[in-house]
């Protein structure tokens, strides 16, 4: 299933649009100017903190559904400053429960991009936001998908995924507010990650999650690789938005006793200069 294909529900008029990665001074009037050399823009509006700073998204609705394909294709990927737009159909309103990630131990010479690019492969993200104290950016971030299926697919890859040039690995969860918390400015004061509890584990891991690839590996070679250790049900090549290897991957196998082998046979595996980690995927 290929979460980037997840859109509106079938029959709704697609005239709404979300537009992401805005740069933080833009305004209404700069984004309506923009968007009307595609047709009639009927509502606008940037999404702000509490204190009238941008989020980095805004939507925008247009009279007709060729208006909204047109404003894609002009848009999407369309580089402002140091942002690339990301624009798509916003889906209908709605709870996402658990669609948002809590990120740590990023590298601390990472910038929005690399968050897009690494966590923007497992579906349409909402936000990716940096955490900052006292002015100064931390090294953990808040990303909000689209979807609780997206949250999911990002956590089981790379939760434990060691970025290159980089020793820390991620550590990356679930993100969980308190109920009565309803604003997001007040959920990031008050937010703290949880991982699944341990007696949601229903049956023994049979997949492992490999990181620190060569980048060179495709994904024949990585399945040649892992058949050392048994019989090799799919593999899963992570790439960034321009296809080039994460050196990330996921490793299915028929039995969970194989995939122990290969997480034992293969963690700290060096290979071409590259340190190979191993770790299982458990299934919830």
């Amino acid at each position: 299933m290929d979460l980037r294909s997840l859109s509106d529900e079938p029959g709704e008029r697609q005239l709404n649009l979300i537009v992401n990665y805005l740069p933080d001074e833009f305004t209404e009037p700069k984004l309506q100017e923009m968007f009307s050399m595609c047709g009639r823009v009927q509502s606008i509006r940037i999404m702000r903190h509490n204190n009238g700073s941008s989020r980095g998204f805004g939507f925008v609705s247009f009279s007709t559904e060729q208006e909204a394909k047109c404003a894609i294709a002009m848009y999407n990927g369309f580089s402002i400053g140091n942002k690339r737009l990301k624009v798509a159909h916003a889906r209908p309103g709605g709870t996402r429960k658990n669609s948002n990630v809590f990120v740590k131990n990023i590298p601390p010479h990472w910038q929005d991009i690399d968050l897009q690019q690494l966590f923007g492969q497992f579906g349409h993200m909402l936000e990716a936001r940096f955490f900052s104290r006292g002015g100064k950016r931390e090294r953990s971030a808040l990303i909000r998908f689209d979807q609780s299926q997206m949250a999911q697919a990002a956590i089981r890859a790379l939760d434990g995924f060691t970025p290159m040039y980089t020793t820390q690995s991620l550590i990356v969860k679930y993100a969980q507010f308190p109920k009565k918390v309803q604003t997001m400015d007040a959920k990031l004061s008050l937010f703290e990650f949880a991982t699944h509890p341990k007696t949601a584990v229903i049956q023994p891991p049979s997949t492992i999650c490999l990181s620190g690839l060569p980048t060179h590996f495709c994904q024949s070679v990585i399945t040649t690789m892992c058949q050392t250790y048994g019989q090799v049900n799919a593999v899963k090549l992570f790439r960034d938005l321009n296809g080039s290897s994460l050196g990330l991957a996921e490793v299915s196998f028929r039995e969970h006793h194989q995939a122990s082998k290969a997480s034992a046979g293969l963690n700290d595996l060096e290979m071409m200069g590259f340190k190979i980690k191993a770790s299982h995927i458990h299934t919830i």
